[in-house]
């Protein structure tokens, strides 16, 4: 089982943890993937057995690594505080406390899940540019995130220069 987080290397699955309530994997390079779904229901929509190795699963998971500090401390004032982005928000508490919380917390989060032929895992609130490779070429200063609560999304985009939003 390889993990693939976008613009980093590729590596393998080391481990996969199997809690009452979550399923965690445990990378080669010392991180580790949170999901927060239960491993029954996780293994059940992969069509995989959890407990066997992780060399042996034919199953990638695709992520986005976490925005950096410096990305959050432009992004979280405007998550809390633009309008349009708390007009979208009226009536869903979830996603008003995700605007609420810090860094350190919303790093703590367990990770969303989507399952195709393979697993995508993102961050519940994780900023990122929209440029092809922003380490090779800075093409754009946009940076985007999904907010979701169950089927409900706001898509934010942030111009990080400009601090322009747009939500839809």
């Amino acid at each position: 089982m390889r993990a693939i987080i976008t613009h980093h290397p590729s590596c393998e699955v080391t481990r996969i943890e199997t809690l009452s309530d979550q399923t965690i994997f445990h990378l080669e390079t010392g991180q580790s993937l949170r999901v927060g779904m239960t491993p029954s229901i996780l293994g059940a929509k992969l069509k995989i057995d959890l407990s066997q190795s992780p060399s042996s699963l034919r199953t990638d998971i695709f992520c986005h690594p976490f925005m950096s500090r410096s990305v959050w401390e432009v992004v979280a004032p405007i998550v809390r505080a633009h309008p349009d982005i708390q007009r979208a928000f009226d009536g869903h508490p979830q996603l008003q406390a995700l605007g609420r919380l810090s860094y350190d917390e919303v790093l703590e989060l367990p990770l969303r899940v989507y399952i195709t032929q393979a697993l995508y895992l993102t961050h519940p609130f994780n900023f990122v540019c929209k440029a092809t490779n922003p380490k090779l070429v800075p093409q754009t200063t946009d940076y985007w995130c999904d907010f979701m609560d169950g089927d409900y999304l706001v898509k934010v985009v942030v111009d990080l220069q400009s601090r322009v939003v747009t939500v839809r």
